[in-house]
Formats: structure tokens, C-alpha cells, sequence
């Protein structure tokens, strides 16, 4: 589970990917 999941629990996808934008 992402933290993102919380924001956009609409995609899983869209939680993962922004996950990695944050990491860089």
C-alpha cells in the first residue's frame, strides 16, 4: 500500500506512479 492510495484510490496505477516521481 502507498501512501498515494489515500489521494487516488481510484487507480493503483496511478498511486504507483507517482511513487516513483517522488523517489526520482
Amino acid at each position: 500500500m502507498c501512501l498515494c492510495m489515500l489521494f487516488f484510490c481510484s487507480h493503483e496505477f496511478t498511486c504507483f506512479y507517482i511513487v516513483l516521481e517522488l523517489q526520482g
